[in-house]
């Protein structure tokens, strides 16, 4: 069960908004009011766009149609790869907008791998805090770190951020597809 049911992120946005406007690493209890943000975010109050608020028609064929064998365990459609560094300040929309796609597809459906490197605003511990929250859904959610960096100087920029995408492609890559694997052939 999530920690966040009957959680109201109005009660904390003004808290949250400060803390990243003063470019403040987020620790401490504000790492679960920024989770149950993102678990219980609403683009609708936090879009710079102007989204539409239903999900047009022409995604209806995205959902899986759940299968009718008891004993088998979905199989994995979507995978959602991220390679994120000093994130916390895009954080709520950008993870509020994936778990929001994911609850549309079918969470047990959805898989998404994240590779964080060297962060030190809090990154690590919202993505962290964040595995119980995707489990209670029904997301297998792979998070790791690497002390890459592309920026550094004399790195190979393009090598290094071709092994972060890598990295986060891995449980992909590993497990494969096939009768017994957690992905779907397609």
């Amino acid at each position: 069960i999530s920690a966040c049911n009957g959680f109201n992120p109005a009660t904390v946005a003004d808290v949250l908004d400060a803390t990243l406007t003063a470019k403040l690493p987020i620790n401490g209890s504000a790492v679960d009011d920024f989770v149950c943000s993102i678990m219980t975010h609403d683009m609708n109050l936090s879009a710079k766009l102007d989204c539409p608020a239903t999900i047009s028609p022409r995604y209806a064929d995205l959902p899986v149609r759940a299968s009718n064998s008891f004993f088998s365990k979905p199989k994995i459609k979507y995978f959602f790869a991220l390679d994120l560094y000093q994130s916390a300040h895009i954080m709520l929309p950008l993870m509020g907008t994936i778990v929001e796609t994911m609850r549309f597809l079918g969470p047990e459906y959805c898989a998404i791998s994240i590779v964080e490197g060297r962060s030190t605003d809090g990154t690590y511990d919202i993505l962290n805090r964040l595995k119980s929250e995707m489990a209670a859904m029904g997301v297998r959610y792979y998070l790791s770190t690497s002390d890459l960096n592309p920026k550094a100087i004399w790195a190979d920029r393009i090598k290094h951020l071709s092994t972060l995408r890598n990295q986060a492609l891995a449980p992909l890559v590993s497990a494969g597809a096939g009768k017994f694997k957690p992905y779907a052939a397609d």
